[in-house]
């Protein structure tokens, strides 16, 4: 310890944390009993009672006061920000709330719940913006198993954050599933050294995707209602007589496209007449990596 240590004050006036404990520290170190107010005072010149030594004992033994802990709370979550930036990593303000919740559980803050608010203040303090990514760098490398574990305990714990921020009703998931009108096997048995393997089927267009459903589940076990299908035609769309005799049920929502497959365009008109008109106005929705999603970004912020 110095003989003579300076104090140092933060820019608001409130005494380090360190200055603190080794205030405390200095009060406590005699072997017998704790030292005189006076004797702390002339090392520590920001001591000025017996009280307020005690008031620093509780909190050096809580890990700090309320004001440090929530200063550590947005160093760590600046940090974390910091090391993402630098390695090309997105990040939203999800992640900006799982950092904070993460340093929050360490440290043990009272009703810190790392809020909308919260994170809105932090932002404008360090000078965080939302912006358009102009450019996508492609990973050359392979992702270790450590990296892997990393990524999914991230998405882990970012629809957590999102479950408490929304509601399991108000979380839902989406995928594609394509059937066959014709089911066939893959293998077949044949004379050894046949190059050439053909099998006969009544259709051979009916062999490859003929329908395509897109369900969406929420988190609490709903399924959204209605079922969006898009079904095979030559065309892409349904001519009037098949639209006259086609039968129409209100629990599912039909389309038509040439391959039976959901391209860009059917997804918008799932996004549009499906799942925007059956979700709430705060609504998350989880959906595998697709491409063609990057061209209907501007429609996410309505969900």
């Amino acid at each position: 310890m110095d003989a003579n240590p300076k104090v140092i004050c933060t820019t608001d006036g409130r005494i380090p944390y360190e200055y603190k404990k080794n205030a405390v520290e200095f009060w406590k170190s005699s072997t017998t009993r704790p030292r005189t107010l006076e004797g702390v005072k002339q090392r520590f010149r920001k001591v000025y009672s017996l009280r307020q030594l005690r008031r620093w004992e509780i909190q050096v033994n809580q890990g700090g006061s309320r004001f440090e802990k929530l200063k550590q709370i947005s160093e760590y979550t600046l940090n974390n920000f910091h090391t993402a930036f630098e390695n090309r990593i997105i990040v939203h303000n999800a992640d900006l709330a799982r950092w904070a919740i993460r340093a929050q559980e360490n440290l043990n803050v009272p009703e810190f719940t790392a809020s909308s608010r919260w994170i809105r203040k932090f932002k404008i303090i360090h000078n965080i913006v939302s912006r358009k990514i102009t450019k996508f760098i492609r990973k050359t490398f392979i992702l270790s198993n450590v990296d892997f574990e990393e990524k999914c305990n991230t998405f882990i714990e970012n629809v957590k954050y999102q479950i408490i921020e929304y509601g399991v009703e108000n979380i839902y998931n989406s995928d594609q599933s394509g059937f066959q009108l014709e089911l066939h096997a893959g293998r077949t048995l044949a004379y050894k050294g046949t190059k050439k393997i053909e099998s006969a089927v009544q259709s051979v267009s009916a062999t490859t995707y003929s329908y395509t459903i897109q369900p969406t589940v929420s988190a609490d076990g709903r399924l959204l209602s209605p079922l969006f299908i898009v079904l095979k035609e030559v065309s892409g769309t349904f001519g009037p007589r098949v639209q006259e005799t086609m039968f129409k049920a209100p629990n599912i929502f039909v389309t038509a496209s040439k391959s039976g497959k959901l391209t860009a365009h059917h997804f918008k008109i799932w996004l549009q007449d499906v799942l925007f008109l059956n979700v709430g106005p705060k609504s998350v929705l989880l959906l595998d990596l697709w491409t063609k999603l990057w061209s209907l970004s501007k429609y996410y912020s309505r969900i």
